[in-house]
């Protein structure tokens, strides 16, 4: 979650998290919450708006277009708003809406067949800042603090095999959290073997049945460490099926003089600029697969302009998935189309 000050003294809040009693304290701390904004239809963002716009009914509340829920496509309103409603949808460059004096505003809707992926990106003026909710990110090397209050988890996860020892020390808390964040991001690693037998067997199955192979897992990580990385995710399943519409909404956005980005995981804020954010996009350039697989994801694994590319290995379960959604006709990219 972001809030900003505006010139009101009220707050404009992004990507709202749960109405925790430390959260309200904090908000209340600062000033009067005067707007709610959902910049997405990404359920992990959704799922808080409601119960914390309740928190406020003095507040307008705004909503990114082409809310959808599954397998029930319920309206927002069922989905913890009710009985509140959306006072407004945030349209693309709206120059009406109560802030745009202080926050530009650039909508993506990108059409896959099942529903769109929809992200609104922000622009403070004040303070250079670019706010986008899941579209690019920064991996830190080191865990969170947050993340050390309680390190069993990172060291749980530090371990290469069942027989590692997994002792409380600064390395193996950082070789933890990068492991974290390989599931994180690619859910199935190139990196990890998983032992059903080992699952079965042991008291602790899901510390003993994974291997690690050091030196791809490490490789992996490395890969992710650059200034903005657009998540493989969103690169494999989403973004490279409508590559025009998002160059255009990056084109948009790269017109604003921003210095930093804010995203809501991982780092933040981010030292970027317009150049930096482009150049994130990059993997939108390359050519689609050839036919018979339909498939238009990027060819991983290599470099190219001086990036390196992500693992053609851990990218694997979305390049099964991709081939799935686009053969049944659940997901149409726009060259499916043309």
């Amino acid at each position: 979650m972001t809030v900003i000050v505006l010139k009101s003294g009220g707050l404009w809040v992004h990507a709202p998290v749960a109405p925790t009693r430390e959260c309200l304290r904090v908000l209340d701390e600062l000033g009067p919450v005067e707007f709610v904004v959902l910049p997405t239809t990404a359920v992990e963002h959704k799922v808080f708006f409601g119960p914390f716009a309740k928190q406020y009914p003095n507040a307008q509340i705004y909503a990114a277009p082409g809310q959808w829920s599954f397998p029930l496509n319920l309206p927002l309103g069922w989905l913890g708003l009710f009985p509140r409603k959306v006072d407004g949808i945030l349209q693309d460059g709206d120059s009406n809406t109560p802030w745009s004096s202080e926050i530009e505003q650039a909508v993506l809707r990108a059409p896959l067949g099942i529903a769109p992926f929809v992200e609104v990106a922000f622009y403070h003026k004040a303070t250079r800042t670019l706010l986008v909710t899941d579209v690019v990110i920064e991996i830190p090397t080191k865990p969170p603090l947050i993340c050390c209050d309680n390190p069993k988890p990172l060291l749980v996860r530090a371990k290469e095999n069942k027989e590692d020892p997994n002792p409380d020390t600064e390395e193996v808390r950082v070789r933890g959290w990068q492991k974290i964040v390989l599931f994180a991001l690619f859910i199935k690693p190139g990196s990890v073997c998983f032992n059903v037998g080992d699952f079965l067997r042991s008291d602790e199955p899901f510390t003993d049945c994974f291997t690690w192979q050091r030196s791809q897992w490490i490789e992996s990580f490395s890969n992710l460490q650059r200034k903005l990385l657009v998540p493989p995710i969103l690169q494999s399943l989403v973004l490279s099926k409508r590559p025009t519409l998002v160059k255009e909404w990056v084109a948009k956005i790269c017109k604003w003089n921003f210095q930093q980005i804010i995203p809501a995981h991982f780092t933040a804020p981010i030292r970027a600029n317009s150049r930096d954010f482009e150049r994130a996009f990059q993997f939108l350039d390359e050519e689609p697969a050839s036919p018979p697989k339909q498939s238009w994801l990027p060819k991983f694994g290599r470099e190219k302009d001086g990036l390196v590319q992500l693992a053609e290995a851990d990218m694997k379960l979305f390049s099964e998935v991709d081939e799935v959604l686009i053969r049944s006709g659940v997901v149409k990219g726009e060259r499916s189309t043309t």
